[in-house]
């Protein structure tokens, strides 16, 4: 199982962790800093429902 390991991978992978991880946690602070606690941790419980109900609709 081998594959090809180039430049451009690891710039795909290195993208994949930035805006997965960086970036989202950013706007997760951000909106406990506009919404509050309360309200962003709501919000943020309806994710793995509304990534399940895309994942059925997309795929």
């Amino acid at each position: 199982m081998g594959g090809r390991w180039d430049t451009e991978t690891f710039a795909s992978i290195l993208f994949v962790i930035f805006l997965g991880s960086v970036v989202a946690f950013n706007s997760y602070l951000s909106a406990t800093k506009i919404l509050g606690a309360q309200k962003t941790s709501l919000l943020t419980s309806t994710e793995p429902l509304v990534a399940c109900l895309l994942s059925v609709f997309w795929l």
